[in-house]
Formats: structure tokens, C-alpha cells, sequence
């Protein structure tokens, strides 16, 4: 076949045809869901493979595909010319994709302000887009179930989600945290970790989204969207557009701006809110089994699992004296890693040190302030190490936590002596003869 172009015969000889392109030209293999633009320059050469938009691809390859994408249009396309075979592990992919891709740094759900449709600058549309592309995952993922779902997929959904700030409905989650609650022995630490940070970061925004509500039926606004159709420049696209910027509520975007909530509305945000995503029970099991594997378990996995903790403990005002144990072993693993803790990952556990032990030193006697010294002692040392790297809101949290722990351990020094001083110091008798003198009879 050397030297006989594709497709030509030669005298005596049958077809011959070449099944590559001729070394010089580079081989055309268009992207998944991607229909080459007409033009002779964009025409593969007869003899290339056959397209990939021309079959479906193999879950593995669209797998590949969907991870290795740089833009949210392009994981759109994706979506769009592969719905009908997307597998649980794709549409976890691509849920757990959209908060890597950079759609700008300004989010118009978070920002608090309203902006017309005809003013949307490119970053606002394209978290119009995601937004969208979102709520179809959701609802497949919602379709499809959970049972399918690997305990690393469920984790980095439930992750994606609180980086997108986006809470979907309770049914949802509670299927989302069900399905890995009962996977969790074939877990990983980072797995776990995701959990548990996942969820303590939506509770917290679903928590600060409730309070705006009620605090919003009290200051009527004018409608940000009165004037929307006012301006001979709107179109139907710009409308509709406009219309998913007012109603940010109804994709379920924690922070989104939507119409001004009624006294009802902010009653059932409130109720919401309040429900735990994780029952106390469920949060032990998960920091149980990441206890059994601390071998694996990096510091900034544990450094966002103690995080989680205080942000639930803090929101659902729970007790976490059945959880000293686990506490115990996740802070003894954290310091015998200091070595690569940098002052992020520090802050949070002297945190959790000081909100746990003030929290149940009420009750639990000195079970939580006993240990503190020693640990507190070489978290200080390794931050002061690192001062250069400290930022100012380090330095604050820091030394407040280190006020209040001393300030416990203190506390109970002098409790322990109140209770040995009157063992050496009183005398037998003397109260009773102190309670029977004449001045102690007055009234």
C-alpha cells in the first residue's frame, strides 16, 4: 500500500483503501456533540475514523470527556447531545464540574442586586446558564435515584452543591445523604470529609437565607423587575433572562433574590432551616468511621471535618459530649501531622476546641478542657512559625478561642480547689456553732 494514495487501482491489483489520513495531515476527531462548522477547511479527510458525533461514545470515554472540559458552554453541549445515555457516574461528573469552571468571579444570586436583563454582563449570563444546566442535572439525578450512586460520586455532588451555593429540595438531600449514610463503610476519608463540609456549608447558608427572609417582610422594596418592561430595548431573550434573575428562589439558589417573601414564606424558610440535614446519630457515624481510617487521612480533611462539626453544633445547638471520643482521636491525628498544617487549616480545629468545651463544660465536668494544654500548646508553637502567613482574621479567631480556652482551664482550677478547700481548712463543729450564734437568728 506504500506510495498508493487511498482509494485508487492500480492495473492488476484490487481496491486498496487507506483507513488513516496521509501522515501530513493531522487527525480529525471532533469532540463529543460538537457538529463541525461547513467549509471546506473544516471537512475531515475521507478516509478518517468515524466521528464520534456520529455514534454515542463509550461511558468511559464521555467520563473523560466530561472531566477534562474548560467552559460551561462546552459542558452544555456535552449535556445536550448525550442526555439520553448519561449514566449516574456522568451526571455526577458533570454536577461536581460546574463549580471548577470559571464563569466569573461575580455571582448575581449572591450579590444582593438586581440588574437588568439588557445590562447582564457576560459572567452574569453565563451563571444564568449554569444555573439552568444545573437544575437538569438535579432533576436526572432526582429521576435516576440514589441507589446507583458510589459513595465518592454522592460526596462530590453534595460537595458541588454547597460550592455552588445551592441548596435543592429537602427530599433530595435527604436521598443524597441517605444513600451515602449507607455506603459509609466503603467510604473514604475524603469522602467523608466532603459530607460533612458539604452539609455543614449549606445549613449555614440555608440558615442566613432564612433570616433574610423574615428580616425582608419588614422592609417593603419596590419591584426590581417594575421597570423591566418599560425600556424599548428589551427583547423576549433579555425578558427571560431578566425573569430568571428575579426568581432565584425557584431554583432553589441559596441567596438568590426573588419576589419579596410573604410572613408565611419566611415561616416555612424558618422551619426549613432548622431541620437538620444529618441527624446528631449520623454525623457520630461518619466521624466514626473517618476515626478508623486516620491513617489516610490528610490534615486538611480533617481540618474541614472538625470545621463541619462546629458549624452544626453551632447552628442545631447540640451536644457533643457522645462525640468526645471521636474529637479526641481527630485532633491527636491533626497534631501529629503539624508538619504540613498551615495557619487555614489550624484555625478551624483551635476553634472547635473552644466552642465544644465551652459549650458542654457546663455538664461534662473537665472531659474537655483537660485535654487542651498540651494540644494547644503545639498548634501556638506551629502558628507562630508561620506568622508571615497568617492573615488578619487568623490572628483574631485565634486569639479569642485562646482567651476563652484559658479562661475555662482557670475556671476549673479554682472549681477544684473550691471543692478541696473545705476537706483541710474547716474544723468539725465549727459550722454548727457558726449557724446557732445569736446573729445568725435575726431576720
Amino acid at each position: 500500500m506504500s506510495g498508493v494514495p487511498g482509494g485508487q487501482q492500480l492495473p492488476g491489483q484490487q481496491l486498496l483503501v487507506s483507513m488513516s489520513p496521509p501522515p501530513a495531515q493531522p487527525q480529525y476527531v471532533p469532540a463529543f456533540g460538537i457538529t463541525a462548522v461547513s467549509g471546506p477547511q473544516q471537512q475531515p479527510a475521507a478516509a478518517a475514523p468515524l466521528l464520534f458525533s456520529q455514534r454515542q461514545p463509550l461511558p468511559k470515554q464521555l467520563t473523560a470527556v466530561i472531566k477534562s472540559c474548560t467552559s460551561l458552554e462546552r459542558l452544555s453541549q456535552l449535556f445536550a447531545a448525550h442526555q439520553s445515555v448519561l449514566n449516574p457516574i456522568h451526571v455526577a461528573a458533570m454536577i461536581t464540574k460546574l463549580p471548577k469552571l470559571d464563569t466569573s468571579a461575580h455571582n448575581p444570586a449572591a450579590s444582593g442586586s438586581y440588574e437588568p436583563a439588557w445590562n447582564l454582563t457576560t459572567g452574569q449570563v453565563q451563571q444564568l446558564q449554569l444555573r439552568q444546566l444545573l437544575q437538569q442535572l438535579l432533576l436526572r439525578l432526582k429521576a435516576q435515584g440514589c441507589g446507583d450512586y458510589s459513595p465518592r460520586g454522592v460526596a462530590n455532588i453534595v460537595w458541588a452543591l454547597a460550592k455552588l451555593q445551592c441548596a435543592p429540595d429537602h427530599e433530595l438531600l435527604s436521598m443524597l445523604l441517605d444513600s451515602f449514610c449507607s455506603q459509609v463503610p466503603s467510604a473514604v476519608p475524603q469522602d467523608i470529609s466532603n459530607v460533612l463540609w458539604g452539609v455543614a456549608k449549606i445549613t449555614k447558608e440555608r440558615s442566613s437565607a432564612a433570616a433574610g427572609a423574615t428580616a425582608a417582610v419588614q422592609q417593603p422594596l419596590a419591584s426590581p423587575a417594575a421597570g423591566l418592561l418599560s425600556s424599548p430595548s428589551s427583547s423576549a431573550s433579555a425578558l427571560s433572562l431578566a425573569g430568571s434573575t428575579v426568581s432565584g428562589h425557584s431554583w432553589g439558589w441559596v441567596g438568590g433574590q426573588g419576589a419579596l417573601p410573604s410572613l408565611r414564606d419566611a415561616a416555612a424558610a424558618g422551619s426549613a432551616a432548622s431541620a437538620p440535614l444529618l441527624a446528631q446519630d449520623q454525623v457520630r457515624l461518619l466521624l466514626q468511621h473517618l476515626c478508623h481510617q486516620l491513617h489516610s487521612a490528610s490534615i486538611q480533611t480533617i481540618s474541614n471535618s472538625l470545621w463541619a462539626v462546629v458549624v452544626l453544633q453551632q447552628e442545631h445547638q447540640w451536644c457533643m459530649c457522645n462525640c468526645l471520643g471521636e474529637i479526641q482521636s481527630l485532633l491527636s491525628a491533626f497534631c501529629q501531622q503539624l508538619h504540613q498544617a498551615l495557619p487555614g487549616h489550624i484555625q478551624p480545629v483551635i476553634r472547635c476546641m473552644a466552642q465544644l468545651a465551652t459549650t458542654c463544660s457546663n455538664h461534662a465536668g473537665d472531659s474537655w478542657i483537660r485535654l487542651q494544654p498540651p494540644l494547644l500548646q503545639q498548634l501556638l508553637q506551629c502558628l507562630g512559625s508561620q506568622k508571615e502567613q497568617m492573615e488578619m482574621h487568623h490572628m483574631s479567631s485565634v486569639l479569642r478561642d485562646v482567651a476563652q480556652i484559658v479562661c475555662l482551664h482557670l475556671l476549673h482550677t479554682k472549681q477544684l480547689r473550691d471543692r478541696q478547700r473545705p476537706a483541710f481548712g474547716t474544723q468539725p463543729g465549727s459550722t454548727a456553732g457558726a449557724s446557732g450564734s445569736p446573729g445568725h437568728s435575726r431576720r
